[in-house]
């Protein structure tokens, strides 16, 4: 463990090093899976902007595996746009399709699957500019 905890701290410097030559706005969180050792630099909460795609992109597989939703070549075209070229026009569209056609309603169902990850302080409030 000790090794681990060393290497993790000179990590943890060489990316606060990093970080500074960049100057403030920035957030990183590492976390080891094997052993759940993890550090944060400047845990601060910040506008998550296209991260938040990653988990419409998660919530869209769930619904599919809850039958909410199916996988048509649309959602998969949407997916794909909204993953490879960050495409926010997809990401509201994705929204509507978990909404059953109702924006707030996709965004009501994210927001939950998003807390039952164990996910705080992050959520999809609003559209996207497309």
């Amino acid at each position: 463990m000790d090794q681990l905890e060393n290497y993790l701290g000179t990590l943890k410097k060489n990316v606060q090093s990093v970080l500074n030559s960049y100057g403030s706005g920035w957030s990183v969180y590492v976390k080891d899976l094997k052993t759940n050792t993890s550090f944060t630099i400047n845990d601060t909460s910040m506008y998550p902007a296209s991260i938040i795609k990653l988990f419409v992109m998660e919530a869209t597989y769930a619904s599919v595996r809850e039958k909410r939703i199916a996988l048509t070549a649309n959602v998969k075209t949407l997916l794909r746009e909204m993953i490879t070229k960050s495409d926010n026009t997809s990401y509201n569209s994705l929204i509507r399709v978990i909404g059953k056609g109702n924006f707030s309603a996709g965004c009501s169902y994210i927001n939950n699957y998003i807390k039952q990850k164990g996910h705080t302080g992050t959520g999809v409030h609003h559209y996207l500019n497309g």
